[in-house]
């Protein structure tokens, strides 16, 4: 999902909010065997005004979402490096 002019903050705080939503309803995959549906969220926050920088902020963003998986899944991961200063 892309967000326009939201700061960081709020992007992981909807991002969070989506993770707990998903979390409250509790609905088990028929084909894990009653394994509850989670959801994992990279998040990345940057203003983009080239194509190379929001390549990068993709990037930031699928960095950040495979932190989530490797910390156990089922939350929200803000990028750890400065976006705007390395791209």
């Amino acid at each position: 999902m892309l967000l326009l002019a939201h700061s960081a903050v709020e992007t992981q705080a909807l991002a969070e909010q989506i993770c707990d939503g998903i979390r409250q309803l509790q609905i088990d995959s028929e084909a894990a065997q009653a394994v509850q549906l989670t959801v994992s969220i990279g998040v990345a926050s940057q203003a983009v005004d080239r194509v190379d920088a929001f390549f990068a902020l993709i990037h930031h963003a699928d960095q950040a979402l495979y932190q989530a998986k490797a910390r156990g899944r089922n939350q929200a991961v803000m990028a750890q490096s400065n976006i705007a200063q390395s791209s």
